[in-house]
């Protein structure tokens, strides 16, 4: 491998990952937001609208999967898919949070673990993306 085709590796690796993080600490923040129930002020969200946003999340994991997995893409075509799936799992959450409108404990920790569930998913989903990208970007530059 040239010196300089592994820096340009590493930069790309290394950007993938510098562009994941926000993303990763946005989830975070909204999943540590639904350890408590939200207030019973607001308007719920009803269940029908948490399970379809979960259908999107599905939908948007399935084309993360081909997108990453297929022919090695652009970075900016990588970065709107982490845009993308993320917004939606954004949406997600806030649906699942305001779910629990009046929920009782049970319930509430109920959805929150079944959230945490959607979210550990994606992270490792997008963790292996991102490193497995570094490998293959330093494999085609390896042969240049």
């Amino acid at each position: 491998m040239s010196k300089k085709g592994g820096k340009k590796a590493a930069a790309g690796g290394g950007e993938m990952s510098r562009f994941l993080q926000p993303h990763l600490q946005t989830i975070t923040d909204t999943l540590q937001m639904m350890s408590e129930a939200a207030p019973g002020g607001l308007e719920r969200t009803e269940w029908s609208e948490v399970v379809a946003l979960g259908d999107v999340v599905s939908r948007q994991a399935t084309v993360a999967g081909m997108v990453w997995s297929g022919d090695l893409p652009g970075v900016e075509t990588l970065k709107e898919n982490i845009a993308a799936y993320f917004n939606v799992l954004q949406g997600f959450l806030l649906a699942c949070h305001g779910s629990t409108v009046g929920a009782g404990p049970t319930l509430h920790k109920y959805i929150t673990s079944s959230a945490k569930g959607v979210v550990d998913a994606s992270f490792s989903l997008f963790k292996l993306a991102v490193s497995a990208y570094v490998v293959r970007i330093r494999a085609r530059y390896a042969c240049l």
